[in-house]
């Protein structure tokens, strides 16, 4: 994804970090510098299918905690 152009604008992308956050209905869980190619000219965000599945394995894991908002740093 590193050579395409932003599919909004044709800006390129560029390599750098994000925040997700995903409400699973009992509770809210961000995900801090989750690691994104982000368009150098109107920032949309492209985040990686193996990124996502780790986060999603994560958020599995996470579902019957009692935290109501929880913060987590992506790694």
């Amino acid at each position: 994804m590193k050579n395409h152009k932003c599919q909004i604008c044709g800006g390129n992308f560029e390599p750098g970090f994000t925040t997700i956050s995903k409400d699973n209905d009992t509770n809210l869980i961000v995900f801090r510098k989750v690691p994104a190619l982000i368009c150098s000219n109107c920032g949309e965000e492209y985040i990686d299918d193996k990124v996502l599945t780790k986060i999603e394995k994560k958020l599995s894991k996470r579902k019957d905690k009692s935290e109501q908002i929880e913060i987590l740093e992506y790694s």
